[in-house]
């Protein structure tokens, strides 16, 4: 479903001109992603509605044409004032234009029922927003290489202000990527960008840049 069709069917949830755009022109390129990163986060559930404990995900896409191989070449960051709070190795691979979800392990209702292809408990658990923002980065090292100087492969800022400096791909603190979803909800990425989603999409890439990667 378009994230307008989304904002359409729930009053009160805000249309934005990037939400136009991402329903009205679906190829366009996302500015945001890395030039050249072919693995990138592409949706983040980490506030269930009632207790985090085992239902949090992370949803990866690989947008390139090769399968790539997370083993020992990629791990997970999460925090507040760096990405040191929580870290994760993850394990398996990924083929071309496939989504990778890791977290859980328990799938059900309260975190939209994800296939896990990597089940395992994100603990400490992603930290959940607010006025000071918090984020979760994809890093391409093993988990015990992360110290709070390392710099992403990618990255998503959410909540409020970006008052401990977090950076992105880019090594720069930005502003926040997007606001803090409530419990229940997730943030996800479109061709435009990071965006709140009312119902968590696990397994399903919300965006095609298969065979059109942003390399500017």
């Amino acid at each position: 479903m378009c994230v307008l069709d989304q904002a359409i069917d729930r009053p009160g949830r805000s249309i934005t001109l990037l939400t136009l755009l991402a329903c009205l022109f679906p190829s366009i390129a996302l500015a945001q992603l890395p030039p050249g990163q072919d693995l990138v986060l592409s949706e983040v559930f980490y506030d269930a509605a009632g207790s985090d404990d085992q239902l949090e995900w992370v949803e990866l896409y690989n947008r390139g044409n090769t399968t790539i191989t997370l083993t020992g070449n990629y791990s997970l960051g999460w925090g507040g004032t760096d990405y040191t709070y929580g870290t994760l190795d993850l394990v398996g691979s990924v083929a071309p234009g496939e989504t990778f979800v890791v977290g859980g392990p328990t799938s059900n209702t309260g975190n939209q029922s994800p296939v896990f292809d990597q089940a395992q408990d994100l603990d400490p658990g992603i930290q959940n927003g607010g006025t000071t923002a918090d984020g979760l980065a994809l890093f391409g090292v093993p988990a015990a290489s992360i110290t709070a100087a390392t710099v992403p492969v990618d990255a998503v800022i959410y909540g409020g202000q970006n008052d401990n400096q977090l950076i992105d791909h880019t090594g720069q603190a930005p502003s926040p990527d997007v606001g803090d979803a409530a419990g229940g909800e997730s943030i996800a990425r479109n061709t435009v960008g990071w965006f709140i989603q009312p119902v968590p999409t696990p397994n399903q890439q919300q965006f095609n840049l298969f065979a059109d990667r942003f390399e500017g």
